[in-house]
């Protein structure tokens, strides 16, 4: 894609532009927002302003041409999810991205040096929402140490040009920022402080003088002042800023070639292994999914996590019978019955299950799902997935709502940490108790948003990404369904799950006909901000043999995987349809008592059926 750089001279935005390049995007011209009447400095919530006036240097050294716009500061809307708002900052930002598409109509995409401020990430995606551009945010979520080692390695050249934390003094003005002596001195400030080493909670701002990317010239800084913002006396962490009065470029004599290291601590896949025979315990580990059940309306049934909790599920065929039509009803169904229970609609749903007969439809079926959700400020954790369906049904919704409060994880830019969202859904939702909700993830490389060969491995990495964000991990996984393709053995899955510690019982397979993007599996996980207890039992009813897995957490929430099968010493003997679900309902109840709640206190209640009975 051609992409606008948004530059403020400093080293996320430089390096950020050159990552972008990396992954095979074009630089097309730069933007900056500089304050209103040339001020020295403006205390913004998004957007670097010292060291301004040398930002026209840094474009000239990247070869494009500088698309400027002034602003005054202002910050009305703080919110974490931005919504259009008069005045404020960010429309001055939309403002200029208006400008660059005017100028270059070819630009499809944003560069933004965002790491970890959710505030700032959010901000430039809302602007490239409006105008249908793609965010490309490579340095999001990064580890600071090794991003910052990253930039030393690169042959970046930077220095500090404002200081405003505890730690930093006036003196430290001018500062070589990749020079190893200094990140030794901001590790020790992190450790003493907290400091963040990249200066993402404001410590610090930067200016590049240097960069691989800088073919010719260089920056030069030949007159400079220093000034003192505040009155705090020296050892308490003054906010000062180095002013640059004179500025030169010069020819560069020497070039250093660009060596960034890549992170491979996850170490190889595991779809390559050859797998001769099953060593775990004997459970049914793989179903080959018959159907889900398609009734004609809608259901809500309540919990206790967080206030209340609700599990809807409405499927209503239209006249016209698509997959589209059927969707837009059971929305309208779902919202309704939340509605009726005291919920605020679709505005409470935090996960979405989506089951299509045919994953053709699902371009539409999007369209639908988006429209639904666009006025609502957080939207819901999702997974799709193809199963056979009865006639006359195309799709299957069903939802999952809470009036207490949620924090949400959305990216919408694309990064190396994991997938970006391109639909009407979130990467997960997490509820006041600590358990979050992760959307099913798909091997997809997320710099590319391209299908990767590394199956399970990179599904089950993008699930522990989007965990670890949300302050979980899936080592504290409550549940897990992995879909697989015909085709694609589920042993990839639970090989790949050992590196998480998670044994074969903690993950259940089912066996559907297709995925998105064509994928051989998605992972869906449910987990916890802390170690869980895990109850396990086995036993008999009905000739069935029940395998339980049951994880427990405070204050009255319980997950659980039911396994029903055979006796593996009679294994022909076959189990019909009505005494596998008693048995499975034997098993749920059973898994509830041990939690201390009550049948009243189902919410969710999913059967995968094989589809031989």
């Amino acid at each position: 894609m051609k992409f606008v750089s948004l530059l403020s001279g400093g080293k996320d935005s430089v390096f950020a532009t050159t990552e972008c390049e990396r992954h095979g995007h074009e630089l097309v011209c730069a933007a900056h927002l500089s304050p209103h009447n040339d001020a020295d400095e403006l205390d913004s919530f998004c957007f670097q302003s010292a060291a301004h006036n040398v930002v026209e240097g840094v474009a000239a050294c990247l070869g494009v041409p500088l698309i400027r716009r002034t602003w005054d500061g202002r910050s009305i809307d703080q919110s974490l999810n931005y919504t259009v708002t008069e005045g404020d900052e960010v429309e001055e930002l939309y403002e200029l991205l208006r400008e660059v598409l005017r100028r270059h109509p070819d630009v499809t995409a944003v560069s933004s040096g965002a790491i970890l401020s959710t505030y700032q990430r959010t901000r430039v995606e809302a602007c490239c929402q409006r105008l249908q551009l793609t965010s490309l945010a490579y340095l999001w979520q990064r580890p600071q140490r090794q991003l910052l080692k990253d930039m030393s390695r690169s042959g970046l050249k930077a220095i500090v040009v404002k200081t405003a934390t505890l730690g930093l003094e006036p003196e430290d003005l001018g500062l070589q920022l990749m020079a190893r002596a200094t990140r030794s001195r901001f590790d020790d400030l992190h450790d003493k402080y907290k400091f963040h080493v990249c200066g993402e909670g404001g410590e610090y701002e930067s200016l590049v003088l240097d960069s691989p990317r800088f073919v010719t010239k260089r920056i030069v800084l030949t007159k400079t002042e220093t000034l003192r913002l505040d009155d705090q006396p020296s050892g308490c962490g003054a906010v000062s800023l180095l002013k640059v009065i004179e500025w030169a470029l010069e020819d560069k004599t020497e070039t250093v070639r660009e060596e960034v290291s890549s992170d491979d601590s996850d170490g190889d896949t595991v779809d390559d292994v050859a797998f001769t025979e099953e060593t775990h315990e004997p459970v049914i580990l793989e179903t080959d999914v018959r159907g889900v059940c398609a009734g004609r309306s809608c259901r809500c049934s309540r919990g206790d996590v967080g206030r209340r909790i609700a599990a809807v599920g409405g499927n209503l065929p239209s006249e016209r019978g698509d997959a589209a039509a059927q969707l837009a009803n059971a929305l309208d169904e779902c919202d309704s019955a939340l509605r009726t229970n005291g919920f605020d609609g679709l505005g409470d749903v935090f996960f979405a299950h989506l089951y299509l007969k045919d994953l053709s439809q699902f371009s539409a079926v999007n369209t639908v799902f988006e429209a639904a959700f666009s006025s609502s400020r957080r939207v819901p954790s999702r997974s799709c997935v193809q199963v056979p369906l009865p006639m006359g049904v195309e799709c299957i919704l069903d939802v999952e709502a809470t009036t207490a409060t949620r924090s949400t994880l959305h990216v919408r830019s694309r990064s190396e940490w994991a997938p970006q969202c391109l639909g009407p859904y979130c990467q997960a939702n997490t509820l006041i108790k600590g358990i979050t909700f992760a959307a099913g993830q798909v091997p997809l490389d997320a710099p590319t948003m391209t299908l990767s060969t590394e199956g399970a491995s990179l599904a089950l990495r993008h699930a522990q990404q989007i965990l670890t964000a949300s302050s979980c991990s899936l080592r504290h996984a409550l549940s897990m369904v992995a879909y697989t393709i015909t085709g694609y053995d589920h042993r990839y899955v639970l090989r790949a799950a050992e590196r998480y510690n998670l044994r074969p019982d903690a993950i259940l397979c089912v066996k559907v006909p297709a995925l998105p993007a064509n994928a051989p599996c998605e992972i869906e996980a449910v987990a916890y901000k802390e170690p869980v207890h895990i109850w396990r039992d086995a036993a008999k009813e009905a000739g069935c043999v029940i395998y339980l897995r049951c994880c427990f957490v405070p204050r009255g929430f319980c997950a659980s995987l039911v396994r029903v099968c055979a006796p593996r010493k009679n294994e022909e003997q076959k189990l019909d349809l009505a005494t596998c679900l008693g048995a499975l309902v034997g098993g749920a109840h059973l898994s509830l008592a041990k939690a201390g709640l009550r049948e009243e206190h189902f919410c969710r209640l999913r059967v995968f059926i094989p589809e031989a009975m």
